[in-house]
């Protein structure tokens, strides 16, 4: 009776699909649906649907390179913005870490580590300061102490030899 096709697929129905009843199918990429047409209970036509799935894999493969792209570009994102955190967080340990080495292999007590922000990387510094200073602090009076007990045994030793040298 009636037939609509655009221009860019032409499709021709065969008979053998009008049948009584409700009908669908895929031939050829092509959805088929078929419903007959009622008039008294006697079938007067036949309402047939033809669907070319090409758009619909186009727009399947459109989606799944745009999902692939966004996909890829947060993990882009993200692992850039995972290093620059990281690396914003981990450089105030590893400047502690490289003092606390030079302290360790030169035995000077003298360096202390920058402070550039007061969270708890500027508090664990903090505290690492004031231990190096009470070491520092302790390995002075050490030093002082030794220094005065050498006297002091110089002393002593020089004021033996002259007492049995007498």
């Amino acid at each position: 009776f009636a037939e609509y096709n655009d221009s860019k697929s032409l499709y021709s129905i065969d008979n053998k699909i009008l049948l009584d009843a409700d009908t669908s199918f895929i031939e050829n990429e092509i959805i088929i649906s078929s419903k007959p047409i009622y008039n008294n209970e006697e079938i007067c036509g036949t309402l047939i649907l033809a669907y070319s799935l090409s758009e619909l894999r186009k727009k399947e493969k459109q989606y799944f390179l745009v999902s692939l792209y966004i996909t890829g570009l947060s993990v882009i994102t993200g692992s850039l913005l995972a290093f620059l955190f990281q690396y914003r967080i981990t450089r105030p340990i590893f400047n502690l870490s490289k003092v606390m080495n030079l302290i360790s292999a030169d035995k000077d007590y003298s360096l202390r580590s920058k402070i550039k922000s007061y969270d708890e990387i500027g508090e664990l510094s903090l505290g690492f300061n004031f231990m190096i200073e009470q070491i520092e602090k302790q390995n002075n009076e050490l030093k002082t102490a030794k220094n005065q007990s050498d006297s002091a045994l110089k002393e002593k030793e020089y004021f033996l030899a002259n007492m049995t040298h007498e």
